[in-house]
């Protein structure tokens, strides 16, 4: 399965950075320094497994990279 991410933008972000974690197996899953210049991207080449739980992080970086914003907790999520 293939999910869509989607955010709301943040003011001053040049581009996103998405981080997704299999909190079952631990294993880092997606990792897109440059996701997306928009509000939604859906990550090609990365599978996730039915029955697993996973966490992603976004984080809104700065045009010239020394300013960024995460959400540090993350959102859960399971596929079904």
């Amino acid at each position: 399965m293939t999910p869509t991410y989607r955010w709301f933008v943040s003011t001053g972000a040049d581009h996103y950075y998405l981080y997704v974690v299999d909190t079952s197996t631990g294993q880092v899953v997606v990792n897109l320094p440059d996701a997306s210049t928009g509000a939604s991207v859906t990550p090609m080449n990365y599978t996730l497994t039915v029955g697993h739980n996973y966490t992603w992080y976004l984080g809104a970086e700065s045009t010239n990279g020394l300013d960024n914003e995460y959400n540090p907790l993350g959102l859960q999520f399971t596929i079904m």
